[in-house]
């Protein structure tokens, strides 16, 4: 499988202060803010990966369905909790000089269970909108769908203050999303879909906040859900 890129460009990020309160911050969820497109991938990818043959999907940078599988056979999917994993060189206290301001441990995995639960929100609508049955359990004749979020890197964090509080962004940030796909009886892998998302970097600085990240997020994940119910469906 070809290497998706890691350059990391547009990560300034400008704090326009407006700060009411000494209290601690509650973390919002933070997204992304700017309007993010696909980046297209730098080389070919490979004609196959781990027994699977490369599939041209429209929406995606990469997708992979093993050879002979009817995929249109299976109605019914079981969607594991998505997995997020920040980006190794991101670190959302950076330009945080105030105490009170510190984004910590806690705060993170706060963040990761709202993304995780507008993601699983989102995602479940898009494959029931696609004709699946979204079920509790994997039995026979499901596929046992295994999302990821990978390298995710957000450029603008807005803890939720009383008062008003935002930021200022050139572009939002990136991740790779990943869906593996295999057959909830055999475990085999059936589909993989990797697709890796920037925002994209204006002239002009963009306000910033917790409603519009929000917004913008599970606007991104609908984009991605729907590209990957094409690639379901064979």
């Amino acid at each position: 499988m070809s290497t998706l890129g890691n350059q990391r460009e547009g990560k300034r990020t400008m704090r326009k202060a407006n700060t009411h309160s000494r209290r601690r911050p509650i973390l919002a969820l933070a997204g992304f803010a700017a309007t993010v497109l696909l980046a297209g991938c730098a080389t070919p990818p490979a004609p196959t990966w781990e027994g699977l043959e490369y599939r041209a999907t429209p929406g995606v940078d990469e997708a992979y369905v093993r050879p002979g599988t009817d995929l249109k056979a299976y109605r019914s999917v079981y969607v594991e909790p998505v997995r997020i994993v920040f980006d190794k060189d991101w670190d959302p206290n950076r330009t945080r000089r105030d105490l009170a301001q510190v984004i910590s441990p806690e705060d993170i995995e706060k963040l990761k269970a709202e993304m995780s639960a507008d993601f699983r929100e989102v995602f479940a609508s898009e494959l029931a909108s696609g004709g699946y049955q979204v079920v509790e359990q994997a039995g026979p004749g499901a596929l046992r769908l295994a999302p990821s979020l990978n390298d995710v890197y957000i450029n603008a964090l807005d803890p939720a203050l009383p008062g008003h509080s935002n930021y200022l962004t050139r572009d939002a940030g990136e991740m790779t999303m990943v869906l593996e796909a295999r057959d909830a009886s055999t475990g085999q892998l059936l589909v993989r879909v990797a697709d890796k998302r920037k925002g994209v970097e204006t002239n002009f600085m963009q306000i910033t906040n917790s409603v519009s990240n929000k917004t913008e997020f599970r606007r991104q994940v609908r984009d991605w859900a729907r590209a990957c119910v094409q690639a379901l469906r064979g």
